[in-house]
């Protein structure tokens, strides 16, 4: 949301661009020469010269200082003032509906900036006569980048006063805009020769050649955007495509989109059509700026219907007029006015949405939806492909019954057991690696599995994993590591911990009632045992040894239905 210290820095350059206007109305010199149908005409062609500016991030770039400079060397600095006020009154209040704050600044500025201009070309005494001769030449150079300096010095002050952070796209719009001065100085000074010439048929035929210019301007700036932006999408895409991590791939896409459009705040929709279910799966947002996920998917659910019938992306350039996004979701939306809104597409269905929010309005072009575009295509094959990867992982780390990781895969991080320490350079280090094991044993389960058979046994293997994985933290890893044992990797806690948490599954389990394929009702129970890293064992290999010499020695030897906790403190096993 708009800071409470910008919003008054707007009103106050506002109020005093508009109360210097209004007295210098009253008290000022009048030039005697005024030309109602000119004015007109000229607000006419500012107003279309807006229309048809120039964006490059937060700014907009226009040729509309023709106007200024040849409206004040023709009619003077008053009537100037007023021309540039009506303009952009109509345009920023009426036409395109800012906030009123910006349109104070915007109006302020513009005004502030002509008379710091003529207040130096007054000191100077170098006022144009007019267009003879290359003093009067020279001083109209002089008014154009005067104009231009103290333009973008109060867009530097604003900036500077909210202290906030400065747009990647400032040098950019400050270095188009001065190119814009070696077009727009030698345009006004043909513009006045015509008007002096051929009165209003010379301005008609000089506005047309404005405005084709203007066009043509607009036209070789996109062309260096998108060239600028598809090097940039290469890039972005030659990251995404060399993750196959899924996380990776999507973190990639909101950092290449930060890159490549000015935005607030961007996310990435799953979307699944078979359950109707949407979530978004990772966002980005600019400090400050807080926007709630859940909102973002509710306002997708409620246009589901219309966002699956889009093939390629679409632009909504001011919320507050768009129908269909409930008012209350807009109201809790204050930082958002615009959105670009892309669909990640495979195989026909509609997978998820790319999401980008502006805090302007009007704040997305053709052009970054074109890229968008690109961006969207690269990241549906990235995805598809990490996607393949990571399942045919899956199968080669995990068990097909219990879905639990293989015995290969605990080996693997038994042998990385003990490689932080040795990075860290400590003998026995608790705070980078500490880790606790506990390996669960199945009493009784070959009678199980003969007098049930072995497709109750699978089921029953199936209920244990469920119950073990159901009360471990999120990073904790649950293994199958033979016929009936599970091992489990319990990393930041100690044999104490571990020893409560296998004791919970124990009882769980001893008071659970398991089923059989035939609907036989089996009473079962667990022995295990627990050891940790670096406390009690000096690699991953006796960390195991450790746990399965105290779950047979407490566990199974002493009646089974146990837990034993190995300590190297005393001469071997302690019983809990």
């Amino acid at each position: 949301m708009i800071t409470e210290t910008k919003k008054k820095f707007n009103y106050i350059i506002g109020f005093i661009g508009i109360g210097l206007l209004l007295i210098l109305t009253i008290f000022g010199n009048h030039n005697n020469y005024f030309d109602i149908y000119l004015f007109l005409i000229f607000i006419i062609i500012e107003i279309l010269l807006e229309k048809t500016s120039i964006k490059i991030g937060d700014f907009a770039i226009t040729l509309d200082v023709i106007v200024t400079i040849s409206s004040y060397v023709i009619f003077g600095v008053i009537p100037t003032l007023w021309l540039d006020f009506f303009a952009m009154f109509v345009y920023q209040v009426l036409i395109e509906r800012k906030p009123l704050n910006k349109s104070f600044f915007n109006l302020g500025m513009f005004i502030l900036a002509i008379l710091f201009s003529h207040a130096i070309i007054l000191i100077t005494r170098n006022y144009p006569s007019g267009i003879e001769g290359i003093e009067n030449k020279l001083r109209i150079v002089l008014f154009g980048l005067l104009y231009y300096v103290f333009n973008w010095f109060f867009i530097l002050l604003q900036i500077f006063i909210e202290k906030g952070q400065i747009p990647k796209s400032l040098i950019e719009s400050m270095v188009w805009d001065f190119c814009t001065n070696f077009i727009v100085i030698p345009l006004s000074m043909l513009l006045i020769k015509l008007y002096y010439a051929y009165r209003l048929k010379g301005m008609i035929l000089i506005s047309i050649l404005v405005m084709g210019i203007n066009l043509f301007f607009r036209l070789i700036r996109n062309m260096v955007f998108l060239n600028e932006e598809l090097k940039l999408v290469y890039e972005v895409s030659a990251s995404i495509n060399s993750r196959l991590e899924t996380k990776e791939i999507i973190d990639n896409i909101i950092n290449g989109i930060y890159e490549l459009i000015e935005c607030i705040y961007c996310s990435v929709i799953k979307y699944d059509g078979d359950s109707s279910s949407i979530k978004t799966i990772s966002s980005k947002s600019k400090e400050n700026i807080k926007i709630d996920n859940d909102l973002i998917d509710k306002i997708v659910a409620a246009n589901i219907c219309e966002l699956t019938k889009q093939d390629k992306g679409f632009i909504i350039n001011d919320i507050s007029k768009f129908k269909h996004i409930p008012k209350e979701y807009k109201l809790k939306l204050p930082d958002i006015s615009s959105m670009l809104i892309e669909p990640l597409i495979r195989e026909n269905k509609h997978i998820g949405y790319i999401f980008v929010c502006s805090n302007n309005k009007n704040s997305f072009t053709k052009e970054h939806k074109t890229i968008l575009n690109i961006l969207a295509n690269d990241a549906v094959i990235s995805l598809q492909n990490a996607r393949s990867y990571e399942t045919i992982h899956d199968k080669s780390i995990k068990d097909s019954l219990t879905l639990c990781f293989n015995q290969r895969y605990f080996f693997e991080y038994l042998d990385s057991v003990g490689s932080k320490c040795l990075q860290c350079k400590k003998e026995k280090c608790t705070g980078c690696s500490l880790v606790s094991l506990i390996i669960f044993d199945l009493d009784n389960y070959k009678i199980i599995n003969d007098t049930y058979g072995h497709q109750t046994g699978d089921k029953i293997l199936k209920d244990i994993a469920f119950i073990i994985k159901n009360n471990l933290r999120e990073n904790d890893m649950v293994f199958r590591y033979g016929g009936d044992e599970f091992t489990i990797i319990l990393p930041n806690m100690d044999c104490m911990g571990a020893y409560n948490v296998a004791e919970r599954i124990r009882i769980i389990v001893e008071k659970s009632e398991f089923f059989g394929v035939n609907g036989d009702k089996i009473k079962l129970t667990i022995s295990g045992g627990v050891c940790d890293y670096p406390l009690n064992s000096e690699s991953g290999s006796s960390l195991l040894s450790h746990a399965d010499r105290a779950m047979y020695i407490y566990g199974k030897q002493q009646g089974k239905n146990k837990i034993g906790v190995y300590s190297e403190l005393k001469s071997g096993c302690v019983s809990k």
